[in-house]
């Protein structure tokens, strides 16, 4: 019972009050029993310094460590929960559950009323940020390369040439050592002119869907979209740090449960902190809200990137192994200028767009693309077929 309310008064900043505080502490008090049962065995710790796809590694409960070890691990696990403690207040809150209280998945949606898909991205990113501000402080020597994963944030910023210096250098060096992202980053480039803007106080949208290996396809996506009080809003923006007022809801996106929201910027590159809240009105779709950002634009840009599984944007027909279709919609909700672009391997061949306007060659990849004005209620379509011959 102890374990139960220390454990709860350390969490309770995280807790959001909807009458629930009872089940809240049930949860807790349960997993609390349940770590106390399984005591005897290893357990579990985060791993700091392991490869992105880790979350945890095992750990042996029973080794020995020397006066030294103890010392260094105490210093360890304090800047652990100083990198913890600066993540944005959701984030943080998962990976506390996750992985210091090493509760399940399911368990974490459950407590911090989110949807599973959310739980596994807001650990993942919150992992992945822990680490970056430990990395001096483990291994000051290693050189901080960046990842196929992580470039894939930066490479349609890297392209517009809308990127932070210190994140076009890093992506630059990985694209000198790795030609799958560089065809993605030269086919972005080549595929940008085409994306037309529109005149001042109109809405542009855009969506961009590149297939990778392991069934995953990579997003880009975004609205262009006239703030008429960019002045008074940036004179907020300033006397706060950058924290967005909680009235503001202009800056707020939301997409499918099941798509992993890795990175958003702003017109010249600035990353955006966000977080994923649950949708009240529709429990298969996440709500992406802006906690802090650098500007507001008079013509202001919201440009995401995720990652989501194939589902049926590109499928093959059991008839014929050689043949792609390739589908996109998108409902966007208001009269806009919107364009769907679809990546397709740059050796495919006889592309045929069934729904679309047709299809640009952009180096490394053609593009089959589907852009002009909708109104508010219609569906954005666009569906063509390709042969692939490996």
């Amino acid at each position: 019972m102890q374990d139960t309310f220390i454990r709860a008064y350390l969490a309770y900043d995280g807790y959001q009050e909807r009458g629930l505080l009872r089940q809240w502490l049930r949860a807790i008090a349960h997993n609390t029993a349940l770590q106390y049962l399984q005591k005897a065995a290893p357990y579990q710790l985060c791993s700091w310094y392991a490869a992105a796809d880790d979350d945890v590694m095992q750990w042996p409960a029973d080794v020995a460590a020397s006066v030294e070890e103890q010392v260094v691990a105490g210093e360890l696990n304090e800047r652990v929960m100083q990198a913890i403690a600066a993540l944005p207040l959701l984030q943080r809150t998962t990976v506390y559950y996750r992985c210091l209280l090493n509760y399940s998945v399911d368990e974490v949606a459950s407590l911090t009323r989110q949807p599973v898909g959310s739980v596994k991205s807001q650990s993942f990113y919150g992992l992945r940020k822990v680490r970056r501000m430990l990395l001096d402080y483990i291994a000051p020597e290693v050189e901080k390369e960046m990842a196929c994963r992580e470039a894939y944030v930066y490479l349609y910023q890297y392209a517009k040439k809308q990127i932070m210096p210190a994140d076009k250098e890093r992506v630059a060096a990985h694209l000198a050592a790795c030609a799958k992202c560089r065809d993605i980053a030269v086919a972005l480039e080549n595929l940008e002119p085409h994306i037309t803007s529109v005149l001042e106080g109109e809405l542009r949208h855009y969506s961009i869907d590149i297939p990778l290996a392991d069934n995953l396809v990579l997003c880009y996506f975004g609205i262009t979209f006239p703030v008429r009080e960019h002045a008074s809003l940036n004179e907020a923006l300033r006397k706060n740090n950058g924290v967005l007022p909680d009235t503001e809801k202009r800056f707020d996106v939301g997409h499918d449960v099941g798509f992993e929201h890795i990175g958003e910027f702003d017109n010249e590159g600035h990353p955006i902190e966000f977080e994923l809240v649950p949708n009240p009105n529709n429990p298969n779709n996440v709500r992406v809200r802006y906690l802090k950002m650098t500007k507001v634009y008079p013509q202001h840009t919201m440009a995401s990137v995720g990652l989501k599984r194939n589902a049926d944007i590109v499928s093959t027909p059991l008839e014929d192994p050689h043949l792609r279709y390739g589908r996109m919609r998108n409902n966007l909700g208001c009269n806009a200028r919107s364009g769907l672009y679809l990546a397709i391997p740059g050796h495919a061949q006889n592309i045929r767009v069934k729904r679309g306007n047709g299809v640009i060659d952009a180096g490394p990849y053609k593009f089959a693309y589907s852009d002009r004005y909708i109104t508010e209620d219609e569906l954005m379509r666009l569906e063509c077929s390709w042969l692939m011959y490996d």
